[in-house]
């Protein structure tokens, strides 16, 4: 048996049975199998923004025109880090930010707390505060 917990952040956790003992486990060994079901990162809030160049700060999601790099900061727009979906996302997943969807071309790379997505494609969309997905089909 598996239950699923989600928080108002977007967090995702599972905690099951340990050996039947009454102890329930959660963490992010876990994470790694909810990933392979689909879930990544869900309705995760971001402030996207449409730039020329530049780095993003905590909250931010940049693109720069013309480019196939999305650069993502760890900590979303309410102060939730999320190293942990980041790192397990991989080539072949896809990112949704408001209704735009793109697929990974390459698992996400992280230089300090910013972390490049490059993507198959995408547009130039309008700035502001939006959410992000990262599902795996």
């Amino acid at each position: 048996m598996r239950t699923l917990i989600r928080h108002a952040q977007g967090i995702l956790h599972a905690i099951v049975p340990n050996a039947g003992n009454r102890r329930w486990l959660k963490g992010a060994h876990f994470a790694r199998k909810l990933m392979a079901e689909g879930a990544v990162a869900a309705g995760v809030p971001y402030n996207y923004v449409e730039a020329s160049s530049g780095t993003p700060s905590h909250g931010e999601i940049t693109h720069d025109t013309g480019t196939l790099l999305l650069l993502i900061s760890e900590v979303d727009a309410g102060g939730t880090p999320r190293q942990v979906a980041f790192d397990l996302a991989q080539a072949g997943d896809i990112v949704t930010i408001g209704t735009q969807s793109a697929t990974l071309t390459a698992p996400p790379s992280q230089a300090s707390d910013i972390w490049s997505f490059y993507v198959d494609a995408w547009p130039a969309i309008t700035s502001g505060l939006t959410t992000l997905n990262i599902t795996r089909p």
